[in-house]
């Protein structure tokens, strides 16, 4: 008797977890991940999201329990609950603060008033936490109230603590929110710096469709940070698309460079057809002020040749003798879907012009430049699979023929940087196998010829990225953050490594 006892007991056990799951998704509730990365100092950083809107309008949350996991009680000042109506934290001001707290123990009860919608737990990061160090939190458990009845539901792991956690990097902080003011879509980020060492950002504002250029009007906004990334300027539209005009019905992908002078230049594809179709302009704006205000933007007109074209999105490069160069998506034949890449130069402040000798890949798609030591140009080319690279002049003139880096491995085609430090140079790329995921460092002490990854930045969902290395020598970083969405897309979000953490991962990855 005691022998079935046991038995029945322990069934019961197993058979608690499933119940638990059972009545959370009768329930409706769903737990999110928050973003994957954070910063010090940052305040409300989002590690939970809690889903009740698709709960019966009758149940109001009144509490919780949920644990902090790791050391993430060490790394924080603050733990607060907030709720909203929409499922975009970081897009809306209208907050309800339900909760605040000082993280006492790893396991933590709190109750508020009766909530619906979304419940947010987030946290103070501490001005020196650990960088390096992650911050996570599962849910045990939620209490609620229906029809003046008050019961408390048990969340198990599977709904309860969803994959990944934040990781603590130098700066973080999201330049543009998806939803946000009055456009839903954010993507294709650029980056350069002007005279004074400010952040200059550029991104196309894809309001209700998140198509690419050619289907509908996308304009173009600028913002600027003058303290290394913390906060950034209102949006200014620098490229509005005009709905009446074929050729300036809209402005995207925009790409962003320093010249000798300081002068900051911002190419951008422009028109209402598609690159596949008869995108033959490139529209070109100007800032004289270090980015405070900018020309109308003008059309440089293609030679014959070029059918279609649009430059590389992200940044392009100013050589060491003050050659400014992008790299370009060509197609020379109507009807053709083979991508060739050409680079165009100006040498007198973006003034005037012209394509370099010679096509650097074909078969290729969106390509970045960056000067070696010895003054050439490394290309690298977005490609399936194995990341393409070709080696030429300033001139254009191919040096060697092009290859395939079978050790940057992205089953994902995608644009991606490439920049020179002092610890070599550092290729951002995707690693997942298919997917637009995983977004990752690697380092190469060989000009292209062979990378070992150095860290994962976000192992959820990501795309587009581009590089700059600041003032005092960190590695600032931006790009298309997936890693929570309600189905608006990416958020826009920028991060530092410092230089002395960069040295360190590719110490580390030389061991590996």
């Amino acid at each position: 008797m005691k022998t079935r006892i046991g038995i029945l007991f322990l069934l019961a056990l197993c058979m608690l977890p499933v119940v638990a799951q059972d009545a959370a998704s009768s329930l409706g509730i769903q737990v999110k991940q928050g973003y994957h990365t954070t910063g010090r100092g940052n305040t409300d950083a989002v590690i939970l999201c809690i889903d009740l809107s698709k709960c019966d309008p009758k149940v109001q949350a009144t509490g919780i329990v949920f644990q902090l996991k790791g050391i993430s009680r060490k790394e924080i000042n603050r733990i607060k609950i907030y709720q909203t109506a929409t499922p975009e934290f970081y897009a809306t001001t209208d907050r309800t603060l339900l909760s605040s707290q000082k993280p006492i123990g790893q396991c933590i009860e709190t109750f508020f008033a009766p909530s619906t919608g979304y419940l947010w737990l987030t946290v103070d990061v501490k001005k020196h936490a650990t960088l390096g160090a992650q911050i996570d939190a599962s849910l045990f458990s939620i209490t609620y109230s229906a029809d003046g009845v008050s019961k408390t539901v048990d969340i198990p792991s599977v709904i309860g603590d969803p994959v990944g956690e934040a990781i603590i990097f130098q700066t973080q902080s999201i330049v543009y929110a998806p939803t946000s003011d009055d456009c839903r879509y954010y993507r294709i980020p650029a980056m350069t710096l002007n005279s004074k060492g400010d952040i200059v950002v550029a991104c196309d504002r894809r309001y209700n469709s998140n198509d690419d250029l050619g289907n509908h009007k996308i304009d173009v906004s600028i913002r600027r940070s003058t303290n290394g990334g913390r906060s950034w300027s209102a949006q200014q539209l620098i490229a509005v698309g005009d709905t009446t005009n074929s050729d300036r019905y809209g402005y995207g992908d925009p790409s962003l460079v320093k010249t000798p002078s300081g002068r900051l230049l911002c190419t951008m594809a422009v028109g209402q057809e598609p690159f596949f179709g008869d995108m033959h302009h490139i529209a070109l704006s100007i800032s004289d002020d270090g980015g405070l205000t900018w020309t109308f933007p003008r059309l440089i007109e293609m030679p014959e040749w070029v059918k279609s074209i649009f430059v590389a999105s992200g940044k392009g490069l100013t050589t060491s003798r003050g050659v400014v160069m992008f790299a370009t998506n060509v197609i020379t034949e109507l009807g053709s879907n083979v991508i060739e890449n050409f680079v165009i130069r100006s040498t007198d402040d973006g003034e005037n012009w012209e394509f370099t000798n010679g096509r650097v890949y074909r078969g290729g798609d969106e390509s970045k430049l960056v000067e070696l030591p010895d003054g050439n140009i490394l290309c690298s080319i977005r490609l399936r699979e194995a990341r393409g690279f070709n080696l030429l002049t300033e001139n254009g003139d191919v040096i060697r023929d092009p290859w395939r880096a079978k050790s940057l491995y992205s089953g994902n085609s995608c644009n991606a940087d490439i920049l020179l430090t002092p610890q070599g140079l550092i290729h951002t790329y995707l690693r997942h196998p298919s997917l637009r995921r995983d977004l990752s460092l690697a380092v190469s002490d060989d000009n292209g010829s062979t990378w070992r990854k150095i860290m994962s930045l976000q192992p959820e969902d990501a795309a587009y990225s581009t590089m700059t290395l600041l003032p005092n020598g960190d590695l600032g970083i931006l790009y298309e953050d997936g890693s929570f969405s309600s189905g608006n897309g990416y958020a826009i979000t920028f991060l530092t490594i410092t230089k002395k953490q960069l040295a360190k991962m590719v110490r580390q990855s030389k061991k590996k």
